[in-house]
């Protein structure tokens, strides 16, 4: 065992034991004698430093109480050390010696007895007043190593962080006590709050070395990690994540260090992130960067700190932090520096768990194209949140998506790419509302919003005015003779994709009678009384329908356009067309035969694109209809 030479810090002079080649000597022959023998010889060599602890020379007092000290070390052999404890009330005496170096050494020995040293702390606790610096160092290193009084020592090492020429050896000292020096933490808070430049740095320590116990501590640490020290809060930024809380901010303030211009700084970050653990995930590009510093001990420990968080982020089952790691271990692999390269199967073993609990998670796998291809999944997500927008729109307000699709008709059309054909496409399709708008929840809003104008305007005409009363009497319906016609018997011919119907008979009055009603019946609002299932607006076309040839105009249309304008905006032509080919808009013809050639050229239901899909035409002749498919009734 090395004796124990004391150099005294703020003095001029080195106090050597004369003694020192003698007492080795000593227990070098002492380690050599038999067990009984040696028990005898180390309690005369007590009993002989105990009178030399009274001896006149201070010199004597001090090599007594120093080959005490060593006795009791941790290097000791067990009986010697026990047996030192009888010692204890002179080292306790000897703390008032006159000598400062003997107060010191004799502080430094109570420090180093073992058992139950209680009855030492409070002189040890006094000692710390002493005058004389190294008496005082003394006495808070060996609080330090006596921790069975803590409810003692602790308040007495945090008013000795006051002083500058002891703050380190009570910080140690307090680390020491770890989280039973909680009861001190209320006043080392208030020692945060301090503007001594050096006094928050080590009690940021001691907070940090106390854990949770500390979160009291919290505000005044953030406080200090806020600041404009970096070594300052890199302490705090240690403490928090100690303590448990705030880790996330702690991060991000220590994060940015790693390229301080201070090598101490980066070193220093470096090692905290490490103590940060799995909080630390998001600095692992910056640690991995730091791997390539210009300084060794920062690249081994940001290596070293690289493969702490792996493991925590391992055990937190964080699978984003894959790839991360991958470059990380890419450049340890890289590294010329083997101390480096060792570091990197940690973080290997951990990217294999994560990627195993990868594979087993159901989510990730299901956002994996999100992640593979972003701006295709942007498209997508795109082009999936306007079809919910019409959805919503189509069940809310379905007119709102007419006047949306009308509005984006007026914007020139856009050329696709040619891999989607090149053609060209309407602005209103390209965002899916042209598409929402030939639904029927859309036509039947149209209908609903103008039918009692449309109803008014039908009943005012002056051709329709006369033909008010049904004309009772038998007829034929497709040649079965019916007492009298009625809506139910009307409903599956009406029912058809295209419902033609053609009344003919000799009395041009009752035909068109029939026919006024049976318009009257599309548009009643009970659906008891109704010819289908949606309501439909009836549009009368007589001899007044005027035949206009114009280029690219269909005059059928266009009539029927005309007779819907009935508020001081005209529907549009499409929406017209849509409108008969979805029956909702009933054509009645008065009078077929009575009409001009040209007139009757122009409604030809036989025609495939012959828009009116719901027809009702009457003539006194029975008309071919152009060979269609056609209901027909005749009065008997």
């Amino acid at each position: 065992m090395g004796m124990r030479r004391w150099i005294v810090r703020g003095h001029a002079w080195v106090r050597v034991s004369w003694l020192s080649n003698a007492t080795l000597l000593y227990f070098a022959v002492a380690l050599a004698m038999p067990p009984s023998a040696r028990a005898q010889d180390i309690n005369e060599v007590i009993s002989r430093n105990l009178r030399d602890l009274k001896s006149r020379s201070a010199d004597v007092r001090v090599q007594a109480a120093v080959t005490l000290g060593n006795n009791s070390s941790p290097g000791s052999p067990v009986y010697d050390r026990e047996q030192t404890r009888r010692a204890v009330p002179a080292l306790m005496e000897a703390l008032k010696d006159t000598d400062a170096s003997v107060r010191a050494e004799a502080a430094f020995a109570l420090g180093n007895i073992p058992g139950d040293m209680r009855l030492a702390v409070p002189a040890l606790i006094e000692a710390l007043q002493d005058s004389e610096q190294p008496v005082r160092e003394e006495a808070t290193q060996s609080l330090g190593r006596i921790a069975q009084s803590p409810e003692l020592a602790v308040p007495a090492l945090v008013g000795e962080l006051k002083r500058n020429d002891t703050r380190r050896y009570a910080m140690d000292a307090l680390i020491k006590f770890g989280p039973a020096a909680k009861p001190g933490a209320p006043a080392l808070i208030v020692l945060l709050k301090e503007k001594d430049p050096y006094l928050p740095w080590y009690v940021a320590q001691v907070l940090g070395a106390i854990g949770p116990e500390a979160q009291d501590a919290e505000p005044a640490l953030l406080d200090m990690l806020r600041g404009t020290d970096d070594q300052d809060r890199l302490e705090a930024a240690e403490a928090l994540g100690k303590i448990g809380r705030d880790q996330a901010e702690a991060v991000a303030v220590t994060t940015p260090l790693l390229a301080a211009g201070d090598t101490h700084d980066r070193t220093r970050a470096a090692a905290v992130l490490g103590d940060l653990g799995l909080a630390a995930g998001p600095s692992v590009p910056a640690l991995t960067k730091a791997l390539s510093d210009e300084d060794e001990d920062v690249r081994r420990i940001a290596a070293a700190t690289l493969s702490k968080i792996a493991a925590a982020l391992r055990e937190g089952r964080r699978t984003e932090a894959i790839e991360p790691l991958q470059q990380a271990v890419a450049a340890m692999e890289r590294s010329p520096d083997r101390r480096l390269k060792a570091k990197a199967p940690d973080c290997v073993d951990a990217i294999t768990a994560l990627q195993n609990i990868r594979r087993r998670d159901m989510k990730w796998q299901l956002l994996r194209p999100v992640r593979e291809s972003p701006r295709l999944t942007f498209a997508v997500g795109g082009y999936l949140a306007l079809a919910f927008l019409w959805t919503c729109l189509l069940w809310l307000w379905p007119m709102s998506l007419l006047k949306v699709s009308e509005a984006l008709e007026a914007v020139p059309k856009v050329s696709l790419p040619g891999w989607l054909g090149g053609m060209e496409i309407s602005v209103s399709h390209l965002l899916l509302v042209g598409f929402f708008r030939q639904s029927d929840r859309v036509l039947d809003a149209w209908v609903v919003k103008h039918l009692e104008m449309a109803r008014s305007s039908f009943e005012s005409n002056e051709a329709i005015t006369k033909y008010t009363d049904l004309v009772p009497g038998p007829m034929l319906l497709d040649r079965e003779v019916l007492p009298a016609l009625s809506v139910s018997a009307l409903r599956p011919a009406f029912a058809r994709p295209k419902a033609r119907m053609l009344i003919w008979g000799s009395d041009d009055n009752r035909n068109k009678n029939l026919a006024c009603e049976i318009a009257r019946w599309s548009m009643d609002l009970d659906p008891g009384k109704r010819l289908r299932k949606n309501l439909m607006i009836a549009v009368r076309v007589g001899p007044d329908f005027a035949y206009t040839a114009e280029k690219d105009a269909d005059p059928f249309t266009r009539t029927v356009r005309d007779k819907l304008q009935l508020d001081e905006e005209a529907p549009s032509a499409e929406l017209v067309t849509r409108l008969l080919k979805r029956q909702r808009v009933l054509v009645i013809v008065l009078g077929l035969s009575e009409l001009n050639g040209p007139t009757q050229s122009s409604i030809q239901p036989g025609n495939a694109d012959f828009p009116a899909n719901a027809l009702v035409v009457t003539s006194r002749v029975e008309e071919a209809l152009g060979g269609t498919s056609k209901t027909v009734i005749q009065f008997c």
